[in-house]
Formats: C-alpha cells, structure tokens, sequence
C-alpha cells in the first residue's frame, strides 16, 4: 500500500482506506458564473468576513431552525444582531438557550432578521462553551496538486470539536492565499476537494461545489452545523489543474 509523504506534524496514513471522490465527478471552476466567482473570493480571501465570538447565548427565535443573538456588533456594517440559521430544527434544539461559541462565515445582503434590527446571518458555525477547552489544538494539512506533495501548512482550533465550516474557511483562506483557487484570471487550479480525516469523521467538500452567486445561497451548505473531533485529526487537500 502506497503511503503519502508527511510532514513532521502530520500523521502517517493510507489514502486507500478513505472514500473520495472521483475527479471526473468534481465541479469545475470554469462553471461557476462570473459574479458567484467574485462572491465566494470575496468571503474566503477576507478574514474580516469571519465571525469569531465566545460565550452568547440566543435572545430569540424567528423561526425554529434559527437562533438570534442580539448582544452583538459588527461595527463596520452597523449590525447589531446575528441570526444562526441551520438545516433543521433538531440541530437548533443542541443550542436554544445555552452558552454558545460562534465561528463562521456571515453575510447582510438578504439576512431576514427582527424587525427594527441591522441583522447579519449565519448559517451554522456554532459549538458548545462548555465544550471549548481553551487549548490549541495544531492540525496539519496535506497539500498534494496533480498528485504530487506540496509544502503543507497548520491549522488550529480551540475546540475539542469545532464545525466542519471552521476548519473549511481556515484552510481556504490560506489554500486562496497560496493558489488562488477564486481568482477569475489568475490561478490555474480548475478542480479540487478538502477531506477532513479523524477518528471519528470522514467528510470532504467539493471545493468549486457551490449553488447560486451570493452568499445568502452558496453559503448554504455549513447548515449542517457538522461537527469534527480533532483527536487523531488531519486534513488532506487535493487540488487540481485541469
């Protein structure tokens, strides 16, 4: 069995024991509408796009899979409220009235919130305080482009179990930083997927798999609110120039 070089941080594994995709069934960049493309650099090149908050608990509810957090502010877009929107309300039930963290992508154009309020939205992102440890957790990623290794770099968290979309959004902004994976004319990775491996979790993201041109739609997907254990965590990049 073939064994992927690695880096001193990284654990030894065996590609063959995971599921993947096919790179014929990978989504093309060269499909996505020229706007989505600006739209999806926009939130993955830019830090100040991310949401980092510690200890809330939700004020309110709109709707049953959603949380509002009114003690809150984003002065550059004169916000003072963030509604948590999730896939289904079993999801919102693990959070209603408890002490959360928040990390995750957040937009305003066409975030419904309460009446009288600047609302931003989120979809997902949200772990439990009580479970934050307060200590970092190093998680190396394995970068390979056509197959061939390439220098890795370090992730962490201070979450035994953070979302799936934390790591996802760290991990992008570096991977956009380094190969320009949203640029419309720079750039030439065409193809790509990111797979999060641990002892409990075997997940990928397709990493041009995106539905509509704004974010209140192509962010859609971290409703999911998935959760990854980083015990024996590490995550692997696999990019692609045609």
């Amino acid at each position: 069995m073939y064994i992927l070089p690695v880096f001193n941080f990284f654990y030894t594994f065996a590609v063959e024991t995971y599921d993947s995709p096919k790179i014929e069934h990978l989504k093309s960049k060269s499909l996505l509408d020229t706007t989505a493309l600006y739209n999806i650099k926009s939130v993955y090149s830019n830090k100040s796009s991310f949401l980092d908050i510690k200890n809330r608990t939700n004020s309110t509810q709109l709707l049953s899979n959603d949380l509002i957090f009114n003690d809150f502010k984003i002065e550059e877009w004169n916000k003072n409220s963030l509604k948590a929107e999730f896939n289904s309300s079993d999801v919102t039930k693990n959070f209603k009235s408890k002490n959360v963290d928040i990390f995750g992508a957040y937009y305003g154009a066409n975030c419904v919130g309460e009446v009288g309020k600047n609302t931003a939205c989120i979809y997902g992102g949200i772990t439990l305080h009580e479970k934050s440890e307060g200590q970092k957790h190093n998680i190396g990623v394995n970068v390979l482009k056509n197959n061939i290794q390439q220098k890795g770099f370090v992730i962490s968290t201070s979450k035994k179990e953070p979302t799936a979309q934390e790591l996802d959004l760290k991990t992008r902004n570096i991977l956009q930083d380094q190969y320009k994976l949203y640029n419309s004319e720079t750039g030439d990775i065409q193809r790509g997927y990111i797979q999060f491996h641990s002892d409990t979790s075997n997940v990928y993201y397709d990493l041009f798999d995106f539905n509509g041109k704004y974010s209140s739609d192509f962010l859609k997907f971290y409703g999911d609110n998935k959760l990854i254990n980083t015990k024996n965590l590490h995550i692997d990049v696999y990019l692609f120039s045609a």
